[in-house]
C-alpha cells in the first residue's frame, strides 16, 4: 500500500509522507506466514481496514479548507435522510461516518454511520433524533490519507403552545410560549384566525403584540385558532407543526371595576376589596392633594381584598384603573373613608364624622352603638357630621360606635373601625327595694333583693351586705357580691337567733346608693314547753307579713303536713301527733313579692306510755298479750317480776309484749310487776312501773 511501511516481524508501522500514524496494525498473510503489505489494488481494502482506526484518531480539520464531499441537505427535522457524496478527485478508499464524535468507540467498535460494505463514495444515513451532528470522510489522494468534515442539524418538531384572551371589543390577544420557542427554535410562523382571516408568514424574531391580535367582526362561538410553525430554508412541510385552540368570542362589554367595599381597619389601616371582570388587572390609586390620580404601586384582580398602609385619621380617596388583556381602560368610582370620633360626657355620648368626601352618588349613613344600630336623624344627608347618644347611658360601660355610608348608588360601602369610649354618669343610684330574707334548707341565711333602675345604675355592680345581729341593733358590714343579686350569709347561726339585713347598691363608677330598708329572718323556737314561737320581725323590705304557714315533718325530713295559721306567731302542736319537726313560712303583705322561710326547730316532747292493768292470755285473740303503748322514744325495754321480784320475762322490743308464760309454762293468775325504761332523742331517760293482772 502506498505511503505504508512495515517494521520487524509480524509488526508494522503506516506513514503518511514520513509521518507516523498513531496507530499499531497487524495482519499475518495467511498463505505465506510473513507479514506484508498489498502491492495490488486487488488488496488494497485490506490496509484501508488496517488504516480505519487510525484515521477515527484525527480531528476535523481546522485550517479552513473546504470539506472534499458534499450533503444533499445540512438542515432538516427529524427522519433526516443525509446522501453523501466525494467531491475530492482521484480519491481512493473513500468512507463516511455520519455521527462522528472523535475517535472509535471505548470498545473498540466504530462509530454509528461507518460505511463499511465497500469503500464507496456515495453513503446515506437517517437522522431520527434532534440535535447537531458531524459527518467525517475518510480516503486518500495519491496514497497519501485524509479527513473531511461537514455538520448538519436536525431540528426538534413539537408544537408550540400558546394561550388567548378574549377582550370587550371581540379582540383576541395570543401569548405564545417562550419556552417551546427557545427548544424548537422555529423561525417562522402563520396564524389562522379562523374567521376566514389567514395571516401572511411571518417570521418569529421580529413579533410584536400586534402581530398576535385580531378583532372578530361578529361574535362566534366555537372558533378555532390554528398556528403553524415552520423553520426557513427546508424543503417541502414534513417539518411544519400546528397548534389550535378553540375560544368563544362574544360581544358581553366589559365590567367597570368597582370598590364595594372599603373599611378602616385601625389608625393606619384601610382594606379594599375590587370587583371587575375576571379577565381584567387593576392599579389601585390613590387621589393626591391636587385632585388628581396616582398609583400606589398596588394592583389586584377581581375579588381581591388588598390591605393599604396609610394615615386613616384623614381623608383617604381611592379608585382602581382596570386595563384588559388588549389594553383597554376603565376606571371605577372614587370611594373615601370615613374618620369617625367618639368623645364621653356625663349621661351623654357625642359621636362625630368628617361628612363623606367622595365624587360618587350619595345614599345613607349608618351608625350603630354595640353592634345595635341608632336611629341617625339626616342619615341621608350627606353633610351630617354628629349624633348625640343620650339613650341610658351607664357610669363606667364600654359603648363601641361603628359607622358606615353606601355610595355609588349602592353599588359601595364604606365602613369605620369601632370606636369606644366609657360611659359616664354621676347620678345617684335609687335605693334597691323588695328585700328579702330567710333561711335555705341547710339553715344558711340568705339575701335576696330586686335590683334598682333608671340613672345611676349600671348593668356592672356590687351589692354591699351589712347586718345586725338582733332587731333594731347596729348595723355591720359582713360581705358583697357583684353582679349577683342573691348573698349567703355563712356566719349567721339562723337557729340560735334573728338577724337583720340591709342592701346599698353601688354602680361601676363606685357611687351608692343609700342603704336599704332592713328585713329579718325568721326565728322558730319554743317559749313553753306546750308549743312553738317565731319573731314577727317582717323578712320583707318595705313590706309586712300578711300570714304564716306551718310546714310539719317527720322524722325522715318528709313533709306530711301544712296548716295556715293567721297572723299569729305561736302555735300549740297536737299533743297526740306523732311529728315533732316543723317550719315556718312567712307571707307578705299586698305588693310583696315571694315568701320566707325560717329555720327547721324540732319542738321537744316527753315521752309518753301506756300500759294495761289487766289482760287475759286464754287464746281468743283478744287482749291475749301484756302490750306496753307510747310516743317520742328511742330505745325500750320492758320487764315483768313475780310476788317475790323473780324476772320472769324481759324485751326492748315494743311490739313483743308478754304472753303470760314463763318457761314455756302458763304463768298462775294474779298480779305481776313490770318495769318500763325509754330514753328519747336527747338521751333522757324514763321509767314507769306498775302491776299488771293475769287473768286465767
Amino acid at each position: 500500500m502506498p505511503g505504508v511501511a512495515f517494521v520487524g516481524q509480524n509488526q508494522a508501522h503506516c506513514y503518511k509522507r514520513n509521518k507516523r500514524l498513531p496507530v499499531r496494525l497487524f495482519r499475518r498473510w495467511p498463505s505465506s506466514g510473513q507479514t506484508t503489505c498489498a502491492k495490488t489494488i486487488g488488496l488494497f481494502f485490506w490496509c484501508y481496514l488496517c488504516s480505519l482506526n487510525g484515521l477515527l484518531l484525527a480531528q476535523c480539520p481546522t485550517d479552513g479548507s473546504a470539506p472534499k464531499f458534499t450533503v444533499s441537505a445540512n438542515r432538516s427535522c427529524a427522519n433526516f435522510v443525509v446522501t453523501a457524496t466525494n467531491s475530492a478527485t482521484a480519491s481512493t478508499s473513500v468512507f463516511f461516518v455520519f455521527d462522528y464524535k472523535g475517535g472509535a468507540n471505548p470498545d473498540g467498535s466504530l462509530p454509528t454511520g461507518v460505511n463499511l460494505a465497500s469503500p464507496t463514495s456515495t453513503a446515506s444515513f437517517t437522522y431520527t433524533s434532534p440535535g447537531t451532528y458531524t459527518i467525517l470522510q475518510g480516503g486518500s489522494v495519491a496514497g497519501d490519507g485524509y479527513v473531511s468534515c461537514r455538520v448538519i442539524e436536525v431540528l426538534p418538531t413539537i408544537p408550540v403552545s400558546f394561550s388567548a384572551q378574549v377582550c370587550s371589543d371581540r379582540r383576541v390577544t395570543l401569548t405564545l410560549n417562550p419556552n417551546d420557542l427557545t427548544s424548537t427554535r422555529y423561525d417562522r410562523y402563520q396564524i389562522n384566525w379562523g374567521d376566514g382571516t389567514l395571516d401572511p408568514v411571518k417570521p418569529l424574531t421580529a413579533v410584536t403584540p400586534t402581530d398576535l391580535q385580531h378583532r372578530y367582526a361578529n361574535p362566534s362561538v366555537g372558533v378555532t385558532i390554528r398556528i403553524e410553525y415552520t423553520f426557513s430554508n427546508l424543503p417541502g412541510t414534513q417539518c411544519s407543526r400546528f397548534s389550535s385552540q378553540v375560544l368563544n368570542v362574544t360581544t358581553s362589554p366589559s365590567i367597570t371595576p368597582v370598590i364595594p367595599n372599603l373599611a378602616t381597619v385601625d389608625a393606619g389601616t384601610i382594606t379594599l376589596r375590587t370587583q371587575g371582570s375576571p379577565q381584567d388587572k387593576f392599579d389601585v390609586q390613590q387621589r393626591t392633594a391636587t385632585g388628581t390620580y396616582q398609583p400606589t404601586g398596588q394592583t389586584a384582580i377581581d375579588g381581591q381584598t388588598i390591605t393599604i398602609k396609610i394615615d386613616a385619621t384623614q381623608t383617604q380617596c381611592f379608585q382602581l384603573v382596570a386595563t384588559d388583556n388588549c389594553g383597554n381602560v376603565t376606571r371605577s368610582a372614587e370611594v373615601c373613608n370615613l374618620v369617625l370620633k367618639a368623645e364621653a360626657g356625663d349621661k351623654r355620648n357625642t359621636v362625630s364624622w368628617l361628612p363623606y368626601s367622595g365624587a360618587g352618588t350619595f345614599r345613607i349613613y349608618r351608625l350603630t352603638r354595640n353592634s345595635n344600630p341608632l336611629p341617625l336623624t339626616g342619615a341621608t344627608n350627606k353633610a351630617t357630621a354628629t349624633y348625640s347618644d343620650t339613650d341610658n347611658i351607664q357610669c363606667n360601660m364600654p359603648y363601641c360606635y361603628a359607622f358606615e355610608a353606601s355610595v355609588n348608588a349602592g353599588a359601595s360601602t364604606i365602613t369605620t373601625a369601632p370606636v369606644c369610649v366609657t360611659g359616664q354618669n354621676q347620678d345617684k343610684p335609687p335605693v334597691l327595694t323588695n328585700l328579702l330574707v330567710d333561711v335555705d334548707d341547710n339553715g344558711q341565711a340568705q339575701v335576696r333583693g330586686i335590683l334598682p333602675t333608671g340613672n345611676g345604675t349600671s348593668s356592672q355592680y356590687t351589692l354591699l351586705v351589712s347586718r345586725a345581729d338582733k332587731p333594731g341593733g347596729p348595723f355591720t358590714p359582713v360581705g358583697e357580691v357583684t353582679n349577683n343579686t342573691v348573698f349567703r350569709d355563712p356566719s349567721a347561726n339562723t337557729s340560735a337567733q334573728s338577724y337583720c339585713y340591709r342592701i346599698t347598691y353601688r354602680n361601676a363608677c363606685g357611687i351608692e346608693s343609700a342603704p336599704s330598708a332592713s328585713a329579718c329572718t325568721v326565728w322558730l323556737t319554743s317559749k313553753s314547753a306546750s308549743g312553738i314561737d317565731w319573731t314577727a320581725d317582717s323578712p320583707f323590705a318595705p313590706g309586712t307579713v300578711a300570714s304564716y304557714r306551718i310546714e310539719i315533718y317527720d322524722d325522715n325530713g318528709a313533709l306530711v303536713d301544712q296548716q295556715s295559721l293567721g297572723g299569729n306567731p305561736h302555735y300549740d302542736p297536737d299533743p297526740n301527733s306523732p311529728y315533732r319537726r316543723y317550719r315556718i313560712i312567712a307571707l307578705p303583705g299586698p305588693g310583696g313579692v315571694g315568701f320566707s322561710k325560717s329555720n327547721f326547730f324540732e319542738f321537744q316532747r316527753n315521752p309518753t306510755i301506756f300500759a294495761p292493768s289487766v289482760f287475759t292470755p286464754n287464746g281468743d285473740s283478744e287482749n291475749d298479750r301484756f302490750e306496753v303503748k307510747g310516743q317520742f322514744w328511742q330505745t325500750f325495754s320492758l320487764s315483768i317480776f313475780n310476788r317475790w321480784g323473780q324476772a320472769l320475762y324481759s324485751t326492748q322490743t315494743e311490739a313483743e309484749g308478754w304472753d303470760g308464760t314463763h318457761d314455756g309454762q302458763p304463768a298462775p293468775g294474779g298480779n305481776y310487776a313490770y318495769r318500763v325504761e325509754v330514753t328519747d332523742r336527747d338521751g333522757q331517760k324514763t321509767v314507769k312501773a306498775g302491776m299488771v293482772l293475769l287473768i286465767r
